[in-house]
């Protein structure tokens, strides 16, 4: 049981490749792993785990083994990138009210889940700082801030067919100050009115 809630702890974390390898030095390190700058054979230590990471977006874990070289060695690889939707550069429009963002599908994503639920904005940005100097900087909004809403097929083009969605049809994020279930209270009827109606005369 406290494996799988550490798990879910950490995929929590890792909410892009970018949060997931800074989340794993912490972890390689409590279990006895040493951070190096890069591997050198005549330094490594046997039985020793080692671990290095590049760019921020990728992590290197090894352990040095005891036997000989000739014995072979164990390799395992994986990713932690997943399908997304990915932002654009400058994607920020809006029109009627609404603010809106141009996404990309990234990998080879199931776009069906992607529509009508609460969405967070998570990743890594390139800012420039004092004295011109570039900083990279994690963020998560931790809340969700944006929904891909769907068409019901007779009032908008046909974005589910037997064949699937076209990610041409995906749409693009829609940010709000609340939730889809929040914008349905009595409280912002006349702001869901509002948005209805802007709707509507966007398709006329």
């Amino acid at each position: 049981m406290a494996e799988t809630t550490e798990l879910l702890r950490f995929l929590g974390e890792a909410v892009t490749p970018f949060h997931a390898v800074e989340a794993m030095p912490q972890r390689l390190s409590a279990a006895g792993f040493i951070q190096a700058e890069q591997f050198d054979g005549a330094d490594l230590v046997p039985g020793q785990g080692y671990f290095v990471t590049r760019q921020g977006s990728s992590l290197i874990a090894m352990r040095a083994g005891q036997a000989a070289p000739a014995v072979g060695l164990r390799l395992v690889g994986t990713h932690t990138d997943s399908p997304n939707l990915s932002i654009r550069p400058n994607p920020v429009s809006g029109r009627d009210g609404c603010v809106q963002l141009g996404v990309d599908v990234y990998g080879g994503a199931l776009l069906n889940p992607w529509f009508d639920r609460d969405l967070g904005v998570a990743g890594r940005v390139t800012l420039l700082a004092d004295g011109d100097e570039l900083e990279s900087v994690l963020f998560d909004t931790n809340r969700p801030v944006a929904v891909v809403p769907s068409l019901a097929i007779h009032i908008g083009p046909i974005t589910a067919t037997e064949t699937g969605i076209a990610t041409t049809d995906i749409g693009v994020p829609t940010l709000g100050m609340h939730s889809m279930r929040e914008l349905a209270c009595a409280a912002d009827v006349p702001q869901m009115i509002s948005l209805i109606e802007a709707f509507y005369r966007r398709l006329a």
